[in-house]
């Protein structure tokens, strides 16, 4: 049964949502008090400017670095969507806060 549509066959592996949204993230300018990269990471907190020295060097890279990026340069896990989260956080304009660390007390439920 033809239904007048043609599909576009893509490789394995081949993504193309995540590829179009990668390429469609744009740098956002400076506000709130948060005018570089040293202020953003203080800001947000988890001693992320120690875990991401020299990593990331300028404002463009933290907005553009890809967390696949940050893995390759060693980031571990916690950190990496830490970032991201926080990143887009502000690309969408919310207010920068730190969020704090969360353990599991006694094999149950997380608090701080």
């Amino acid at each position: 049964m033809n239904t007048g549509r043609s599909l576009l066959k893509l490789p394995n592996g081949f993504n193309f949502f995540r590829v179009a949204c990668r390429q469609a993230s744009s740098v956002p300018s400076t506000r709130d008090g948060i005018t570089d990269l040293k202020t953003f990471l203080q800001r947000i907190g988890r001693n992320t400017e120690q875990k991401i020295d020299g990593k990331i060097t300028n404002w463009e890279e933290l907005f553009t670095k890809s967390t696949r990026d940050m893995k390759e340069d060693g980031l571990d896990v916690r950190t990496r969507k830490y970032i991201a989260n926080q990143r887009n956080r502000y690309i969408q304009g919310y207010n920068i806060v730190p969020y704090p660390t969360m353990k599991k007390k006694k094999g149950g439920e997380r608090r701080s």
